[in-house]
């Protein structure tokens, strides 16, 4: 199946700035708007003239504020949302939209001429149940693909 003419057009705009000693934010968002504009093969009887392209969400945006230096303690929390997504070249169905929370901590330790790092991680802190990927146009209507529930991250890094 091939689809005729499609246009995307969109804005994105990010941000990161040192708001006070140690705190830092970083902000990033996207709005595109990614559609058919004539449909060929494939839609049937209905039309896919003006129907968004599957997989994409319209609107995306992410959001971290941390604290602290690379020694010494240091955090962040992190949000991250997207917009419902359709599945099919008709937009017969969506996959609804999510707002994800991962929080973060650290230490850094001076030794000698060696840095250790630790830290702590967990994303999906709230373990909710979202979509995180879609199978575009499945032919057994199977297109939601479910993203993992909180996981947990141990880590440690040493600099010589």
């Amino acid at each position: 199946r091939n689809i005729g003419c499609s246009r995307g057009q969109g804005i994105e705009a990010s941000l990161r700035d040192e708001l006070a000693h140690g705190w830092r934010l970083q902000l990033g968002i996207t709005h595109l708007q990614a559609d058919f504009r004539d449909g060929a093969g494939g839609c049937g009887a209905l039309s896919c003239s003006s129907s968004r392209i599957p997989g994409v969400p319209r609107d995306y945006g992410a959001l971290r504020l941390e604290h602290g230096d690379a020694l010494g303690w240091r955090g962040g929390v992190e949000l991250d949302a997207a917009g419902a997504v359709a599945v099919d070249d008709r937009n017969s169905a969506f996959a609804p939209g999510y707002l994800r929370t991962g929080v973060d901590a650290g230490y850094g330790v001076q030794m000698g001429d060696a840095r250790l790092h630790l830290s702590l991680r967990i994303d999906n802190l709230f373990n909710r149940r979202i979509i995180g990927s879609v199978i575009v146009n499945d032919s057994n209507g199977r297109y939601y693909e479910p993203a993992p529930g909180r996981s947990w991250m141990l880590g440690a890094r040493l600099e010589l």
